[in-house]
């Protein structure tokens, strides 16, 4: 998967799965490395990173960053 099918991927686990995107996106990572598809295993691995990314809590304006 190239980087844009990354981040499609992972906004249709979020929309599909919700708040379970990362957690089964993970498992299908750790499956195919189980069944010996590493870049398989690479690439859901980006697309759970990807979720984290995307559901991570953005500061609203004016807030403080610790």
């Amino acid at each position: 998967m190239n980087e844009a099918d990354i981040w499609r991927t992972a906004k249709e686990m979020i929309q599909q799965y919700g708040a379970e995107a990362q957690t089964r996106a993970r498992h299908r990572a750790e499956k195919l490395l189980e069944y010996g598809f590493p870049d398989g295993a690479e690439e859901w691995t980006r697309v759970a990173d990807a979720i984290a990314e995307l559901n991570r809590k953005k500061p609203e304006a004016g807030e403080k960053v610790n």
